[in-house]
C-alpha cells in the first residue's frame, strides 16, 4: 500500500502535526520520508499504536512484512500464560 494513503487512513483528520506530535518526532521528519515514498517501519510502528492499531497488521499493510511473518504470533505466550485447566479445557473440547 502507498505509504501516504495509508497513513492519510490511519490518522483520518489530524494532521501531519498532530501525527508527528502523538508519536514524538519533528513533523518535517515524516514530510521528508513521505517525499521520498515510504515511512520508516520504526514510524510505522509507532503509528499504528498511537491511532489504536495492531503495529504487525500496518507493517502487512505497508509491505515490510508478509501475512505469514505474523501468522500465529503469540500462540506460545497465550498457551504458556494459561491455566493446567483452561488447557485441559480446550483440550477436552477438541477430543469431544
Amino acid at each position: 500500500m502507498n505509504h501516504r494513503e495509508w497513513l492519510g487512513e490511519v490518522i483520518g483528520a489530524d494532521s501531519y502535526r498532530a501525527a508527528a506530535a502523538r508519536i514524538d518526532i519533528d513533523q518535517s521528519t515524516i514530510a521528508k520520508q513521505l517525499s521520498r515514498g515510504v515511512l520508516s517501519p520504526q514510524n510505522v510502528i509507532a503509528l499504528a499504536r498511537a491511532y489504536g492499531r495492531k503495529a504487525g497488521v500496518e507493517l502487512v499493510r505497508t509491505g515490510y512484512l508478509r501475512a505469514d511473518d505474523i501468522d500465529g504470533v503469540g500462540v506460545v505466550d497465550a498457551l504458556r500464560q494459561a491455566s493446567s485447566k483452561q488447557v485441559l479445557a480446550e483440550l477436552d473440547s477438541r477430543l469431544t
